[in-house]
């Protein structure tokens, strides 16, 4: 008897765009999409929703690669701190993420 694809590849989560995202949970990829569109419209408090999510979802590589790209646009010292942090937790899952995570993470370091 063949064994089933369905039960031997893990099932591939994608954004609303279509791209392909290494967590296996959709509420945790919308929460991504909610805060990005936060974040481009200038609008709500865009930290607040994706610190929801990440406390929920602890080891969403991209959810902490957002949050650090996104604290890299305030000119606040402060916020550097929170910044260092979100790469250390990207760092602890980057293994297992995507060209496009890895893309992400390698942009916020430098």
């Amino acid at each position: 008897m063949a064994v089933s694809n369905a039960l031997t590849m893990p099932m591939a989560f994608k954004d609303v765009r279509g791209v392909p995202v290494f967590y296996p949970d959709h509420g945790a990829i919308n929460g991504l999409e909610q805060a990005a569109i936060m974040s481009l419209s200038f609008r709500g408090d865009t930290v607040a929703v994706i610190d929801g999510v990440l406390n929920e979802h602890p080891y969403f590589t991209m959810g902490w690669s957002f949050k650090a790209g996104w604290l890299t646009q305030f000119v606040e010292a402060r916020t550097f701190p929170l910044m260092v942090e979100s790469l250390k937790k990207v760092e602890r899952t980057i293994s297992n993420a995507n060209d496009r995570e890895k893309d992400h993470f390698s942009a916020v370091q430098t």
